[in-house]
């Protein structure tokens, strides 16, 4: 082989090795390109997925009645599912905070509980379990009879040494079980009457999940609140899913300390 012949043949070498360098490189750019378009759109569909289902949760409220619907939009699509409850009895949809306040209605109620059993402080969950974060509660019934208006108190208390403290507050009984899944801490019956509008449970010491069951059992009282379930679909590969419950207006913490007068207030 002459010396001609070994020159060319490392160049025909390096160009190979060149040439092949260059296709890895451009491969793998193309790959990445390819990935991140594909992550970009995937991205692009569940963001859309996520409005469609909060259109969803919007019509629902729209209308507040239970029932089953869907839509499609485009290449995209929602189903709803809303559902009425409370009318056996209500769970709080998260713990009541300190001083907020869960109200049940008893407006329109065909035939009046004789009481109502109120469950509250979720045993799996320590800070409602401790006793400094234990949560007492204040119960208010309010009472129209004939245009009459009228609101009787109760208050329970499971921490002994704040009872001690508090002379109206009452201990309810410790350890009630479970009631829809949750092991309490508490429970205290609250005795209703004709004519009772509202039973408002406030929380002191401590947040605390809370529920309300009317008596005796089976006892039908008015839809507390309203849970949507919305799933919001694009291209039939990609879902997000919104929960949403709404409970019944009500007024805040702050009323049931509120002042009222027939007249006019002087100093």
């Amino acid at each position: 082989m002459t010396h001609e012949n070994r020159e060319s043949g490392q160049v025909a070498l390096m160009v190979i090795l060149v040439v092949l360098v260059i296709s890895v490189v451009v491969l793998s750019v193309a790959g990445r390109s390819v990935t991140e378009v594909r992550v970009t759109s995937t991205e692009e569909d569940a963001a859309k997925a996520l409005r469609l289902a909060e259109a969803g949760v919007e019509e629902a409220l729209r209308s507040l009645s239970a029932t089953e619907f869907s839509s499609e939009i485009g290449d995209g699509s929602y189903s709803v599912t809303a559902t009425q409850e409370g009318a056996l009895g209500v769970v709080s949809a998260a713990p009541v905070a300190d001083g907020d306040v869960l109200e049940i209605t008893l407006v329109g109620v065909g035939i009046m509980p004789t009481s109502v059993d109120l469950y509250w402080g979720d045993k799996s969950d320590a800070e409602q379990t401790a006793a400094s974060t234990m949560a007492a509660v204040e119960v208010a019934v309010y009472n129209n009879t004939a245009g009459t208006m009228s609101v009787r108190h109760l208050a329970f208390d499971p921490e002994a040494n704040r009872r001690t403290n508090t002379t109206k507050m009452t201990a309810p009984t410790a350890n009630p079980g479970v009631y829809e899944g949750v092991n309490y801490l508490a429970k205290a019956n609250v005795p209703l009457q004709a004519g009772d509008t509202q039973v408002r449970i406030k929380t002191a010491y401590g947040r605390a999940l809370m529920a309300v069951k009317p008596l005796p059992d089976g006892t039908i009282i008015p839809t507390q609140q309203f849970r949507v379930v919305s799933q919001g679909e694009v291209g039939g590969e990609t879902t997000r899913a919104v929960e949403v419950t709404r409970s019944n207006p009500m007024l805040p913490g702050i009323f049931d300390a509120v002042l009222y007068s027939g007249g006019a207030i002087s100093k």
